[in-house]
């Protein structure tokens, strides 16, 4: 029994070393292409279809978050080089990686302001932009983080709680 114990305790410490507890972005992305589908077709808004597909790379390089901070995601953003103020992200995250997240959030939607608040050629495009984006909607549910801005924030966000487990 002893021996038996022993042995458990090793498989156990060699399953969290490895970090079994990853999240498994080939199953994450999958769903997230289907819920961002279902929100395209719902909403049939050409600035929604303009948006990237949040995945592992664009986790780590547009909101500075690894895979190993989260635990489930969906959303779109803004292409980098573009200037828009509507966005939706769902984020839960990792055990102990709470405040990560909503600081990584914060940051972001802060970037986009700046950006947004800079002087353009069309400064009424930017303005209505940095509109939609001030009126950012920004909720905990079910232990995710969900950021939605643009105008049709309350029906992406109505969809985003339904998919959210």
């Amino acid at each position: 029994m002893k021996k038996f114990l022993i042995g458990m305790t090793i498989i156990l410490g060699g399953l969290l070393i490895t970090g079994c507890g990853k999240v498994n972005t080939e199953k994450v992305e999958s769903r997230n292409a289907e819920i961002n589908k279902e929100i395209s077709d719902s909403v049939k808004n050409d600035t929604i279809e303009g948006l990237q597909l949040i995945d592992s790379n664009i986790l780590l390089t547009s909101l500075g978050l690894e895979t190993e901070d989260v635990s489930d995601y969906i959303g779109k953003i803004p292409v980098y080089n573009r200037l828009e103020g509507t966005m939706y992200v769902a984020i839960k995250p990792a055990s102990g990686k709470k405040e990560k997240v909503k600081r990584a959030l914060d940051l972001y939607v802060s970037g986009l302001e700046s950006r947004l608040s800079m002087p353009n050629d069309d400064s009424n495009t930017n303005e209505n932009e940095l509109k939609l984006l001030k009126e950012i909607t920004k909720e905990e549910y079910k232990g995710y983080y969900i950021y939605v801005s643009g105008s049709n924030k309350d029906q992406i966000l109505k969809i985003l709680k339904e998919h959210v487990k």
